[in-house]
């Protein structure tokens, strides 16, 4: 530390200031507000620094300045901010509002029992926020990311399969599914910018390929990091969730954050008017509702076909509020598959059912951004090789609730 940062820190003590991290805070280039008082955000990796991006050319070329005054700091550990001080010398106390930057998750400072402002500590990633928009969101490489939303499904019992279904169908027979407890799902789909976290820490391998249907450098471009991460085996899945502490949902628990309480719909009691046929009732499908193939409307809802970015059609959203339920992407869920899995394991009924114990192929629910219509039903069961990775095909991650 710099003989001057050391006497900039022994005025922190006495007043209002702040003890910033160089590189530390998230940020995207030329969004006022988003890194601290002075500081830039770097287009380069986006965070923020005390200096230019450029500060380190500078510096090469620079030589010594007769006008310069003799005390600049070379490379100072702490940016120059102002230090209130009242009419008699004496440092300004801080409060709360001066000290706090709005973000609950940098831990950028806080306003210490003395009066002073101190560093706070970061929060973790995934920890609950509020970002400035409002919204609900998680914590996550230092600034709160809407993306990051989870909602709580209540217990309760849903009506699962489908009325026009025969022996033989997938989703025959009609029955009555309880969870006896209330868990948490995301609210979106996994994104390319939450799985890149997980590579970076070497916990994930990497998407099967960089690029989806129409877009080069899907995985890694920042104008797609919001959209949801594509090529992706099931093991990838259970491996991520695992990394945050959570899991893959189970089918059943993914049926009821799509098709609701029966008790959400008049008379209280299951019955076949609750065997809504889309996570957003029974309108038939639009591209203000879902990603999909529109085949009745013109063609895919985005150009080319292909993903979109998570949440952008919240009209499409399920009774308790997960997006993108149908369409956009097919989801990864826990259970193994098998066809006949309803007949012969919850023909009359079942409790928190996991699916059967074993078979080479893995349930996914949803339907994606290359489906019809048809195929975005909440009954619909489709499945795939574990190892399968492509370009509509992702996942969102579940836990118990607290």
């Amino acid at each position: 530390m710099t003989r001057r940062s050391t006497a900039f820190l022994a005025v922190v003590a006495l007043g209002c200031s702040t003890s910033y991290v160089e590189g530390r805070y998230s940020c995207t280039p030329g969004e006022p507000g988003g890194c601290p008082p002075g500081w830039v955000c770097h287009e380069s990796d986006q965070r923020c620094w005390s200096g230019p991006e450029d500060a380190g050319a500078d510096a090469d070329d620079a030589g010594p300045d007769g006008d310069a005054p003799t005390d600049v700091d070379v490379a100072p550990d702490e940016p120059d901010l102002p230090v209130e001080t009242s009419e008699d010398g004496d440092s300004v106390a801080c409060t709360a509002d001066t000290c706090d930057d709005g973000n609950s998750c940098n831990g950028v400072e806080a306003c210490g029992t003395d009066g002073s402002c101190v560093p706070g500590s970061a929060a973790l990633d995934y920890t609950e926020c509020t970002a400035a928009s409002g919204d609900p969101g998680g914590c996550f490489s230092g600034a709160c990311d809407p993306t990051l939303q989870e909602v709580t499904i209540p217990a309760g019992t849903c009506r699962r399969g489908s009325s026009w279904a025969g022996p033989g169908d997938p989703d025959y027979p009609v029955h009555e599914v309880t969870i006896t407890a209330p868990f948490r799902i995301d609210r979106y789909e996994v994104t390319n910018a939450r799985y890149a976290a997980c590579v970076a820490a070497r916990v994930c391998r990497a998407p099967g390929s960089k690029d989806s249907h129409t877009r080069n450098d899907y995985d890694r471009l920042p104008e797609y990091a919001a959209f949801p991460v594509l090529f992706v085996s099931w093991d990838d899945a259970a491996d991520f969730c695992g990394w945050i502490g959570r899991r893959l949902p189970t089918e059943a628990e993914w049926e009821l954050a799509a098709r609701g309480d029966c008790a959400l719909v008049e008379p209280a009691a299951c019955g076949d008017e609750d065997l809504r046929s889309y996570p957003w009732g029974d309108a038939p499908p639009g591209c203000a509702l879902a990603n999909f193939d529109d085949a009745a409307g013109g063609g895919p809802c985005v150009a080319g076909g292909d993903s979109d970015a998570v949440g952008a059609r919240p009209l499409g959203a399920g009774p308790y509020g997960a997006g993108d339920l149908a369409g956009n992407v097919a989801e990864w869920v826990a259970d193994f598959y098998r066809p006949d899995a309803y007949e012969t394991g919850c023909a009359a009924g079942c409790t928190d059912p996991l699916g059967p114990a074993d078979g080479p192929e893995r349930v996914v629910r949803g339907g994606s951004w290359t489906d019809v219509a048809a195929d975005l039903r909440v009954s619909v069961r489709a499945s795939a090789a574990p190892g399968t990775r492509n370009d509509h095909l992702g996942f969102r991650c579940a836990r118990n609730a607290p």
